[in-house]
């Protein structure tokens, strides 16, 4: 998790509708990125906020640079930030404390940041943020919990000023992380993988009988593990209960995602309203892979993400 100075630079000005501004991108751990945007002299930043995308289990730079690229059009913010733990590291306890510490005194220490727009794909990312939610809280920590800088992690939510969740919540169970697992380690779609018309028994000869079974096994062993299971409702109840009801929440999401049920997204939405937050926003989309409306559907996803409330 050591800081790195790898940057490099991608020129959005040959593309149709975009600024003429240059991305920079800067690799500051294996697990963070940094979007910053170099503007001509004619473009002023308004503000200094900046935008915290949570990515997706297994995402690829080049696909989560689409997102940045949406917020630089629409000259929001000074940069974006990038969390991108690798696969495993999701459901590590101490390598995500780890790389939430290195997010927060990365960011949060001394920068003088104005406000965070939250944009977090998948349960990947829903967990990452629902842990430094928890860590924000006044919940009563457990002695052996994994040590997240509770004060700057209240820094962090304190700033918050929008949350965007594309294609989350849904519960950890066994088979969704099996999936996930499969979707990473094959390099498709979780779609592909596990076809609607695809019977039980048809599962294991796409994925392979033994590898489906070990996936399956590893992923009962890993949500038998006790610090794990108290991290994931820790992180999951810090969502229902810490995020502040007047900060807007736009949910996106696929009524045909295979990782995802859309009841679980409706009704976490339900639940937001129920306590109270008036600008809950859901938007679906049909016959769309997991985590990836905004590639098959970038006008809309932008309307979505900007104009609709």
């Amino acid at each position: 998790s050591s800081s790195s100075s790898s940057s490099s630079y991608y020129s959005s000005s040959q593309k149709s509708g975009w600024s003429s501004s240059t991305i920079r991108c800067e690799k500051i751990t294996n697990a963070i990125d940094v979007f910053t945007f170099e503007a001509d002299n004619k473009d002023k930043r308004r503000n200094k906020d900046v935008i915290v995308i949570f990515a997706w289990f297994g995402s690829d730079k080049k696909h989560v640079r689409k997102y940045a690229q949406m917020y630089e059009n629409r000259r929001m913010g000074e940069k974006v930030i990038v969390v991108a733990p690798p696969a495993l590291a999701s459901l590590s306890p101490n390598m995500t404390t780890q790389i939430a510490n290195d997010f927060l005194t990365g960011f949060f220490e001394e920068e003088a940041i104005e406000g965070v727009h939250v944009h977090s794909f998948s349960n990947g990312g829903f967990l990452f943020a629902g842990n430094l939610f928890h860590h924000a809280s006044d919940v009563k920590k457990r002695e052996d919990d994994c040590s997240v800088n509770a004060q700057l992690a209240k820094k962090f939510k304190m700033k918050i000023k929008s949350v965007t969740l594309d294609c989350a919540p849904a519960k950890l169970s066994a088979e969704v992380i099996s999936r996930a697992f499969a979707s990473v380690l094959l390099g498709s779609r979780v779609e592909d993988i596990y076809d609607n018309n695809t019977s039980k028994e048809g599962e294991s000869s796409i994925i392979g009988g033994l590898m489906k079974s070990a996936l399956d096994n590893l992923a009962n062993t890993l949500l038998s593990d006790e610090n794990l299971q108290r991290k994931i409702n820790n992180a999951y109840a810090a969502w229902e209960t810490a995020l502040d009801v007047n900060i807007p929440l736009k949910m996106l999401f696929s009524e045909s995602d295979k990782l995802v049920p859309v009841n679980e997204v409706q009704e976490f939405a339900q639940r937001q309203r129920d306590r109270g937050n008036a600008a809950v926003y859901t938007k679906s989309w049909e016959n769309v892979p997991h985590c990836e409306i905004g590639r098959w559907h970038q006008d809309e996803y932008v309307r979505a993400l900007f104009e609709e409330k």
